[in-house]
């Protein structure tokens, strides 16, 4: 059987939901880990002034160009040293010749960050709410696939089984065909009803066939499912 109306798409949907699911709580977990890692590194690290020498270009996903600063700076104990800053932006954050304050590992001098909120902090926020926004869509998508699913079940159990005309075989823009057929609701209101695409063309096996099975419910001839079982067959 094939549903049609919007809850066949909420329940295709869901599936679609679970991976946006798994990919928002990675990234809700990637963004806490790299929070975590970067609060214990401005526990331990040392500060020194630094100075910006040079600014190198990066180029962006879209065409444009974002600068991140190199810094030299001296440690506690008088080495120079020298590095890229894992942050860039456009227009450029620092010029050459500012004055910055540096937070260092001891251990391992060339793993420093400048100390501002943006180096330190923007990458973990940005994977944060990526992933906070990819699981509320997942979690509003998983929902509406799990409604549409039990609306479905109600309606097989409670529905009314009509006998609809067949119109015949539309074939869907973005790929498949989609049954069409046509009953008058006891009104005598005429009632189109569309099934969900299905990949191979049915009309082989619509051969002889006057009529397909709909589900409809007596109260609202908007809620059906169209019954392509033969199809299977």
């Amino acid at each position: 059987m094939a549903m049609v109306n919007a809850r066949g798409g909420k329940q295709a949907g869901a599936c679609v939901g679970i991976v946006f699911l798994f990919f928002g709580l990675a990234m809700l977990v990637g963004g806490g880990y790299w929070a975590v890692r970067t609060q214990r590194f401005i526990g331990s690290a040392e500060k020194a002034q630094g100075r910006v020498i040079a600014l190198v270009p990066h180029s962006g996903s879209k065409g444009g160009t974002t600068y991140a600063p190199t810094v030299q700076y001296t440690t506690k104990d008088g080495q120079a040293t020298t590095f890229t800053s894992s942050t860039s932006s456009s227009p450029p954050a620092h010029r050459e010749g500012d004055i910055v304050t540096v937070l260092y590992d001891p251990a391992k001098p060339d793993k420093a960050e400048i100390n501002a909120f943006t180096d330190l902090w923007l990458g973990p926020l940005i994977v944060g709410i990526m992933g906070a926004i990819f699981t509320l869509i997942a979690i509003a998508t998983i929902l509406q696939g799990a409604r549409a699913f039990a609306q479905r079940r109600r309606l097989r159990e409670n529905g009314l089984r009509i006998a609809a005309a067949v119109e015949g075989v539309e074939a869907m823009p973005g790929g498949g065909y989609t049954l069409v057929a046509k009953a008058t609701d006891p009104r005598g209101v005429p009632r189109m009803f569309r099934s969900d695409p299905v990949t191979a063309d049915p009309g082989p096996k619509m051969l002889g066939r006057s009529s397909v099975e709909v589900i409809v419910d007596p109260d609202d001839y908007g809620n059906y499912e169209v019954d392509l079982a033969f199809l299977r067959q």
